[in-house]
């Protein structure tokens, strides 16, 4: 440390999903952003861990998932979405409560079979089955 160097923290009073909104116009941000916490991801971003994950869920309720498709592999996410968003909407945390309003904001929706566990208690064994036979299938 040095007595010549100030450090300030700047943006506290936006949630990460603001701040994410507020970059995805710029083609800079489009082609640059890196968030991806798998450290043995070689091409960049992984597209399924979990930071990778809530960027991915912010920009889509946004509507903008294809300007980042040189940086993300919107595949890999597009497989992982409905199971990730509703681990999310089931949480009570600072992270999932913004990715919450973001998704309620953006009046999204995620596959039927997730709807109907979101409805119901995880607890009920006759959606978990439901679910099963029809996660069987795809």
């Amino acid at each position: 440390c040095s007595e010549n160097l100030d450090i300030r923290s700047e943006g506290a009073q936006y949630s990460r999903s603001e701040k994410i909104e507020s970059l995805v116009d710029y083609k800079v941000v489009q082609e640059n952003l890196f968030v991806c916490v798998d450290h043995d991801h070689q091409n960049g971003n992984c597209s399924v861990c979990q930071k990778c994950v809530r960027t991915l869920l912010v920009i889509d309720f946004l509507g903008r998932l294809n300007d980042f498709s040189q940086i993300f592999d919107l595949n890999g996410y597009s497989k992982v979405r409905d199971k990730r968003l509703l681990d999310i909407l089931r949480r009570d945390d600072s992270f999932s409560n913004d990715i919450k309003h973001m998704y309620y904001r953006s009046r999204q929706s995620v596959s039927w079979w997730y709807y109907l566990i979101i409805r119901c208690s995880s607890s009920c064994s006759k959606v978990k089955k439901i679910f099963n036979y029809f996660k069987a299938l795809r």
